[in-house]
């Protein structure tokens, strides 16, 4: 066993970095897909990651984070914008009318969740009636709901 740190997966790149702070002096969507869609595929995922990160810390507005990270597939990143209420819930809705068929009912189901983060409770409820109206036995509309149960049940204990 050595005491060498561990190196770095991916190297930092003085040239990204700087186009990361770029980015987050004048954020939009035009410039997210210039700074992630140019790298190699085999590093937009991490680059996505590290760039979303740093623009939360930034005061990024989340929306536009999210509409950025819709260009770039789902990512952790962009269910923690949804689940933590950030993003308005209609906006999140948008996202299942541009989806594809597959996909709709768990766009509507994080639309209900990013509802409940922010206290809309019967607007959760209607979204989440959508989601099961597309396909009533969607995988993710399943975890989805845990997700919000378990949610519902820590804050009813929390007051109680």
């Amino acid at each position: 066993m050595t005491d060498r740190p561990l190196p770095d997966p991916i190297p930092i790149d003085p040239g990204f970095d700087s186009a990361v702070q770029a980015f987050l002096a004048n954020p939009s969507v035009a410039g997210w897909e210039h700074l992630i869609l140019g790298l190699p595929p085999t590093r937009r995922h991490q680059a996505a990651r590290e760039t979303a990160l740093r623009a939360r810390v930034a005061g990024v507005d989340p929306t536009l984070l999210f509409h950025c990270l819709l260009r770039t597939g789902p990512s952790a990143e962009l269910l923690a914008l949804v689940e933590s209420g950030s993003v308005e819930p209609t906006v999140v809705a948008a996202a299942a009318d541009e989806a594809p068929q597959a996909l709709r009912p768990l766009w509507w189901a994080l639309a209900a969740q990013a509802a409940q983060a922010r206290g809309e409770h019967s607007r959760a409820e209607l979204l989440l009636y959508r989601a099961l109206k597309e396909e009533p036995d969607h995988p993710g509309v399943r975890v989805v709901m845990a997700r919000m149960a378990r949610r519902l049940a820590f804050l009813e204990r929390y007051v109680a």
